[in-house]
């Protein structure tokens, strides 16, 4: 078993450690009246800015093939495949820099520890795996994922997260998953993410599924799934604001979800807008729903709580099938929604 990772802590070492080797001002233990002067002197500080790039250096692994586990303090920087399953070890913290690129023919990345993705707008980190035969394994997170401009495609699960595990992405791309292009059982934010596309061949690709814990998507597009676009069930908990749902089977499926703030998003050319077979508690206002090809809302056996789903726009107002759920639609907009989906960057 592996020790529980506390991110914060490690996040704050790991800031504090960085800061001491860029600092390029050394100090030896002395006494206090030679260690100022010799933290002044021109060889020294020379010295220090030496050593810390040397330190920098070695923490970074050498590109091509990869594979166990990685130390705590391992940085990634380059072209890497992978050569057996990748580990980031319980208490371990891991970076992996911007422009990185790695590559699997069938292997796996599991996070038990932290991995923290620096990616950038011009430099997105990509990982991924052969576009046909079998898919690869994906990366697996039951510690902390924290991963900007991170690029994941062609795996059975692009990336999935245990209960224990913690998900903070912005500004992604997972796409041509098999099974889910992303799945969530723990804390996860997600932000400005684009989520699309069924792997090859695959049938019943689920773009976000979330199966127990709580979820925040804000300012994302998910689309073109032959399944659900957001499938909830698990008792988890949802939150869903400013968000693109568009072209799959459902915009949101519940199923035995605990709670749902669903505001602001645009529900558009999905088969059902929702689908509602089991939600405890639920706020679904201020949203678009249009191009429907079946129903903007289906409630099915199941749904037995009132849900407040008042304020919304739909483009065809007769086009529910509530059976005997208590699902107030009342108070629709006489027009679309100005204020949904992802909103501009300042």
């Amino acid at each position: 078993m592996h020790a529980r990772f506390v991110p914060w802590l490690a996040l704050l070492a790991f800031s504090a450690c960085t800061a001491a080797a860029n600092s390029g001002a050394y100090v030896a233990p002395q006494d206090a009246a030679t260690s100022q002067d010799a933290a002044t002197t021109p060889d020294t500080a020379a010295a220090a800015d030496t050593a810390a790039v040397d330190v920098a250096a070695a923490n970074i692994l050498a590109p091509g093939a990869i594979g166990g586990e990685l130390p705590d303090g391992a940085e990634l920087d380059g072209a890497y495949t992978l050569s057996d399953d990748l580990v980031v070890p319980g208490g371990a913290l891991v970076k992996i820099h911007a422009g990185t690129t790695i590559s699997s023919p069938s292997f796996g990345i599991t996070v038990h520890g932290g991995l923290i993705v620096q990616g950038s707008k011009d430099k997105t980190v990509v990982v991924s795996g052969p576009e046909s035969g079998a898919a690869w394994a994906g990366i697996h997170v039951d510690g902390t994922l924290q991963a900007s401009y991170l690029e994941v495609s062609q795996a059975v699960i692009n990336i999935q997260s245990d209960a224990s595990g913690t998900l903070q992405l912005d500004h992604g791309w997972l796409h041509h998953g098999r099974d889910y292009n992303a799945l969530s059982r723990g804390e996860s934010t997600l932000t400005r993410m684009l989520i699309e596309q069924p792997r090859q061949g695959a049938q019943m690709t689920y773009n976000l599924g979330i199966k127990g814990g709580t979820l925040t998507l804000e300012d994302s597009t998910l689309r073109n799934s032959p399944n659900e676009c957001i499938l909830s069930e698990g008792q988890s908990h949802l939150n869903v604001h400013y968000n693109l749902l568009d072209t799959g089977h459902c915009g949101i499926h519940f199923n035995a979800t605990a709670s749902a703030d669903v505001q602001h998003n645009e529900m558009k050319g999905d088969q059902f807008g929702l689908m509602i077979f089991g939600l405890g508690a639920g706020k679904i206002n201020g949203n678009n729903f249009s191009e429907s090809v079946q129903l903007e809302i289906y409630s099915g056996t199941g749904q037995n709580a009132a849900i407040d789903a008042t304020g919304n726009y739909f483009a065809d107002k007769k086009h529910f099938e509530l059976g005997a759920a208590q699902i107030d639609t009342s108070g629709d907009l006489g027009a679309p929604a100005t204020d949904v989906g992802p909103r501009p960057e300042k």
